[in-house]
């Protein structure tokens, strides 16, 4: 006997309509720095809250408890937005390629990460 648990349907909603959005801020970087970078600023507390802050092509991962980091990369647009330091790390672990770019708008925007061999969008939520 078989009993069925959940029904997958083929027709899912179209991805490129959730994940474009208008971006103001554009960040391309080697994945390995940026990935080191979160996992330096990760506090010990279950929420690891950073903010990421562009302001006139300069591109500032700031941690309450563990300072913050100035990072020289290709950096465009002004924007704001709080995240998950560990999760952000973890995100782009997954992302193909030695380049990611990270784009995002201001708080509550969405923060979308690509790596440079593969067109698949990975979208993150900020923080509060």
């Amino acid at each position: 006997k078989y009993r069925v648990v959940t029904v997958i349907y083929r027709k899912m909603p179209k991805f490129a309509h959730v994940a474009n959005h208008e971006y103001t801020v554009n960040v391309e970087a080697d994945k390995k720095v940026l990935i080191d970078t979160f996992k330096s600023l990760a506090g010990r507390h279950q929420y690891n809250r950073v903010v990421m802050e562009a302001k006139d092509g300069t591109f500032t991962i700031r941690s309450g408890d563990n300072g913050a980091a100035t990072l020289n990369v290709e950096c465009e647009g002004t924007g704001t937005i709080p995240v998950n330091a560990t999760f952000m790390a973890k995100v782009l672990q997954v992302v193909d390629g030695k380049t990611a770019t990270i784009q995002f708008a201001n708080a509550p925007s969405h923060i979308r990460i690509v790596g440079d061999n593969n067109g698949w969008p990975m979208l993150v939520s900020p923080m509060k």
